[in-house]
C-alpha cells in the first residue's frame, strides 16, 4: 500500500497470528477484528459467559478490513448478534473503510442470520513511530472513524476511542502500551468490558 497517507505501508498480514475459536453457526455473538482481538478475545469470551452467552471469535492480526469482512460474508451462517473489531488496520489506506463497511448490508447479513451489525472505532496513534507519523496516525483514525460514524447509527458503533480519550492523555497510556494494543490484563479486560457492555442490552 502506499505512504500517500503518511502512516507508512501495511505489512503482509498473512504472516501474523490467526485463529478462529468457537462455532459461527451456534454462538450468541460473533467478533471478528485484528492484533487487538488477539490480545484481547480471552478476555471478550469471558466477559460474554459471565452473562451467559457464548462467543464465536476470528481473529487475525494485522488483517485489514477487507479479507475480514470476505471471511465473514463466506460463512454460510452466522451470530445473530455480529461484532466487527476491524479498521485499525486500514489507516494505511483510509479512504476506503465506507465501501468495505457497505459490502455488510443489512439484507446480505439477514440472509445469514444475523439481526444486530456492532462496529468497534478505531484508536490508533503509535508511540514507537516519529512524532510526524503520529500525527499522521491520528488523522488517517479520524478519516476511518467518520466513515464508521457515517455507516451506521450510533447506537451501533462502539465508541472505543471515545472511551479511551474522553478523560484526556491518562486513559490510553494506562490502558494501552503502544498507543494501539491493550495491555495485557488491565487494557484487554478493559476493552473487552467496552464492547460487552456496549451490546449487552441487544444480547
Amino acid at each position: 500500500m502506499s505512504y500517500v497517507y503518511g502512516s507508512g505501508t501495511l505489512a503482509d498480514y498473512t504472516t501474523y497470528a490467526h485463529g478462529v475459536i468457537g462455532n459461527f453457526s451456534t454462538a450468541d455473538v460473533g467478533l471478528v477484528g485484528d492484533s487487538i482481538t488477539t490480545l484481547g478475545h480471552t478476555d471478550f469470551s469471558a466477559a460474554l459467559s459471565l452473562l451467559g452467552k457464548t462467543a464465536a471469535i476470528d481473529y487475525w492480526s494485522s488483517r485489514p478490513s477487507s479479507p475480514a469482512i470476505t471471511t465473514t460474508l463466506s460463512r454460510p451462517t452466522l451470530p445473530r448478534i455480529m461484532v466487527m473489531a476491524t479498521g485499525t488496520n486500514d489507516i494505511f489506506a483510509p479512504t476506503g473503510m465506507a465501501a468495505q463497511i457497505a459490502r455488510m448490508s443489512p439484507s446480505v447479513l439477514a440472509a445469514q442470520g444475523v439481526q444486530e451489525l456492532f462496529w468497534v472505532d478505531v484508536h490508533c496513534c503509535r508511540t514507537k513511530v516519529p512524532l510526524q507519523t503520529q500525527v499522521y496516525d491520528e488523522r488517517n483514525t479520524c478519516l476511518v472513524n467518520a466513515q464508521i460514524h457515517d455507516a451506521l447509527d450510533k447506537d451501533h458503533i462502539i465508541p472505543w476511542n471515545w472511551t479511551l480519550n474522553y478523560r484526556g492523555i491518562t486513559w490510553p497510556t494506562y490502558y494501552l502500551q503502544d498507543g494501539v494494543h491493550p495491555k495485557p490484563s488491565i487494557g484487554t479486560k478493559f476493552w473487552a468490558a467496552c464492547l460487552v457492555n456496549f451490546i449487552k442490552p441487544f444480547l
